[in-house]
């Protein structure tokens, strides 16, 4: 259940959802890249097409992803922060 202002909050274009709509997304041609700055430190680019489509209308982006990660002792590599770097578009 939500209150009003949740839903008009997940909805704030006002429109009723409708089962009517289909949305999908894919990734193809992952490139990933690494980099160790130190024994402890890495961070991982990773560039990749996403394709979504809304109601069987698609845009297809280049997006480049950074994952930095942290060696912690007994437990192994870890993801301390992930952020979008940004997309390319219109890139082959």
């Amino acid at each position: 259940m939500m209150t009003d202002r949740g839903y008009k909050a997940t909805h704030p274009s006002g429109t009723e959802p409708s089962s009517e709509k289909s949305v999908k997304s894919s990734m193809v041609g992952l490139k990933p890249f690494e980099y160790q700055s130190s024994k402890n430190e890495a961070e991982l680019f990773n560039e990749f097409k996403l394709t979504t489509e809304f109601n069987n209308v698609a845009a297809t982006d280049t997006v480049i992803v950074k994952a930095s990660l942290i060696y912690v002792e007994e437990q192994g590599w870890k993801v301390d922060d992930v952020e979008f770097v940004g997309q390319l578009t219109g890139r082959d």
